[in-house]
């Protein structure tokens, strides 16, 4: 049983690869921990998901050198002096076509056997360090999903009040009848009156 080898690392930011967007970087830094220097730290990065991750463009980068592009598992040997630290950067980029969905991915180190005595704790038999990472992320759609705005409900005008009429229709008795019908009145009982004076004159004569 080897003795674990402390490893500490990062996903992509958010979580999340999109399609045609900037790329997704992974870390993972291994320390040496024995007490002695490791003289071959053999690596590995393993990415499993939908459609075996077709459509990914994955690329490396060592210590020392720039990225490189990724096409199998071996991610190279390294020595460390007692203490000291690698890091290794995976960047993932989705094309276009890359499959969406959930993808995980692990980074793996292990030493050669060390010399006796050498591992951080006696309680493993087998003088050797070995540590892994990993992570999930999801690579999904550039294009968000949008929704055209419903057509405005066409505007109805609002109905006029129907008005109720409040007297009777014109039919000949307008407003101006009652004035005339008492005039009319008055004139007939006038001349009735001088009808009646005249005919007392006449008599007294």
């Amino acid at each position: 049983m080897a003795a674990p080898m402390p490893a500490t690392g990062s996903g992509p930011a958010g979580g999340a690869v999109v399609t045609g967007g900037a790329p997704g970087e992974l870390s993972v830094t291994f320390d040496n921990i024995a007490t002695t220097t490791v003289r071959e730290l053999a690596t590995t990065f393993t990415l499993t998901g939908k459609g075996g991750g077709a459509g990914l463009d994955v690329k490396l980068r060592a210590p020392g050198s720039d990225w490189k592009p990724l096409t199998g598992t071996n991610t190279g040997a390294y020595q460390l002096a007692q203490g000291e630290k690698l890091t290794l950067q995976v960047r993932i980029t989705a094309g276009a076509q890359a499959t969406l969905g959930d993808y995980r991915f692990s980074f793996a180190a292990k030493s050669e056997l060390l010399p006796s005595g050498s591992a951080p704790s006696k309680k493993y038999t087998c003088p050797q360090l070995a540590g892994t990472f990993g992570g999930t992320f999801t690579v999904t759609d550039h294009a968000v999903a949008t929704t055209s705005p419903a057509p405005a409900a066409p505007t109805t005008p609002a109905a006029t009040p129907t008005r109720t009429p409040t007297q009777l229709a014109d039919t000949g008795a307008g407003a101006n009848t009652f004035p005339i019908a008492v005039t009319g009145t008055a004139t007939i009982a006038v001349g009735g009156a001088l009808l009646l004076v005249t005919r007392r004159r006449r008599a007294e004569d």
